[in-house]
């Protein structure tokens, strides 16, 4: 403990008396008039320590709130992410339906695309063999036609 003396006049206070805690290695200052007499400085010394006291309350009050606002927030944050964990399961249950859908759709779509190519192919075959057995037709015919011709003439001039 230890007195600042003679200042020049602040709020009608002219003394700092200092008081230095061992155990918490703080300084405490407290303004006053002159010196204090032993009486005036322990009630002094209670009212700075009710003061001291009071802040400290009203500190541990405010940290207490915003904890309890942030252990709030922490629950609300967990049922918000529980609810998009569930929503990423089902996400992914949708997603390998989806999948499995689209690789059926995918084999129909390709046997009905062979099966349109096979039909495609059959058609071709008939109509070239349509027009092979027409060209081969109209050879013969045409083939047959004149032998047949000239031999009716000939029978016809005799």
């Amino acid at each position: 403990m230890d007195f600042i003396i003679e200042l020049p006049e602040s709020r009608g206070k002219t003394a700092i008396w200092v008081v230095t805690d061992l155990f918490s290695k703080q300084a405490h200052f407290v303004a006053c008039r002159q010196i204090p007499t032993v009486e005036k400085l322990a009630q002094l010394f209670i009212q700075q320590g009710e003061n001291h006291l009071k802040r400290c309350q009203q500190e541990a009050e405010e940290v207490t709130e915003i904890m309890l606002d942030n252990f709030t927030k922490v629950l609300d944050r967990e049922g918000k992410l529980s609810d998009l964990d569930e929503r990423a399961d089902e996400l992914r249950k949708q997603s390998s339906a989806f999948t499995k859908t689209a690789k059926t759709l995918a084999q129909k779509k390709r046997w009905d695309n062979m099966k349109f190519k096979i039909i495609l192919l059959a058609v071709a075959v008939v109509a070239i063999l349509l027009i092979i057995l027409a060209i081969v037709l109209s050879f013969t015919l045409s083939g047959s036609g004149s032998q047949v011709a000239p031999a009716k003439t000939s029978a016809g001039g005799d």
